[in-house]
């Protein structure tokens, strides 16, 4: 049995037609339409590797943005938690020692401006029983009036209560550290809130 039929033959080659010769005019036509087939894909190829490249531009800038931003509020997350102990401590120990030594200070400044305001007669200070010494010793450097100093042990350390003829002046150095602590709690807390969740 032969196998010649699944063979190919190379024996005698296939005449192939010839093209039909162009035109001049024809071919240049054809040449100027290749051309600008060519040039258009390639405009179009430009254009779309401009557009996937302004694209990877875009998502890795994205990318890159939101690593900086987690980085930053990790950061800043870091740093509060590291200055905490630190301003709880100073409104906790600092500050109200600051406070009790200024209260004569504050009382003597209060006194001062009444007495330019016109305030007549005898001033009288209350202060807490462990400020009055403080107080007292500030009160004996040449006011321009009279003073009466007594303790009140319903006042805080940080409190002094002035009656000077018809006025009355309130200083409540307790009250304004208790703000500012209360204003550092907060602002810590929310910070740990706000990283939890955040």
């Amino acid at each position: 049995m032969s196998i010649a039929h699944l063979l190919e033959d190379f024996g005698e080659p296939v005449a192939e037609q010839p093209a039909p010769a162009l035109a001049g005019e024809a071919l240049e036509a054809h040449r100027l339409e290749a051309f600008e087939e060519g040039y258009r894909a390639g405009w179009d190829d430009a254009v779309k590797a401009q557009a996937e490249e302004e694209s990877r531009v875009r998502a890795d800038l994205a990318r890159n943005l939101q690593e900086m931003s987690f980085t930053y509020h990790e950061a800043y997350a870091q740093i509060s938690r590291a200055l905490a102990p630190l301003f709880e401590r100073i409104a906790d120990t600092l500050l109200p020692s600051a406070a009790r030594d200024s209260l004569g200070s504050h009382v003597v400044e209060q006194l001062t401006a009444l007495a330019r305001e016109g305030a007549e007669g005898v001033a009288e200070v209350a202060v807490a029983p462990e400020s009055e010494a403080a107080v007292a010793a500030l009160l004996e450097e040449g006011l321009p009036c009279q003073v009466r100093l007594r303790s009140d042990a319903m006042l805080g350390a940080g409190q002094a209560e002035i009656t000077f003829g018809q006025v009355e002046r309130e200083i409540d150095l307790d009250a304004a550290l208790a703000a500012i602590n209360d204003a550092i709690h907060a602002y810590f807390h929310e910070t740990e809130t706000e990283k939890r969740h955040g």
